[in-house]
């Protein structure tokens, strides 16, 4: 499903406006990008982890290379 579909499956299940839907959509996406974690009741959890830094090989040719400690956003599913 992408991003579109999203919006327009909410809106009609909510009976608002495709534009009020993808503002709320927005605002959603936006704070789970700023905020540490997102915790929503009945569905998950986003967090952010911080992946240190490591050596990968590249698949294509088994070549060692370095990667970057990072940022990346995690989702589990409440149970």
């Amino acid at each position: 499903m992408f991003k579109k579909d999203l919006v327009d499956f909410c809106a009609k299940e909510a009976g608002v406006s495709k534009k009020n839907t993808e503002a709320v959509i927005e605002a959603f996406f936006k704070a789970v990008e700023t905020t540490d974690e997102v915790s929503v009741r009945g569905f998950g959890t986003f967090k952010h982890v911080t992946v240190e830094a490591h050596e990968a090989r590249n698949p294509r040719n088994g070549e060692k290379v370095q990667v970057a400690e990072k940022t990346v956003i995690k989702f589990k599913a409440s149970k």
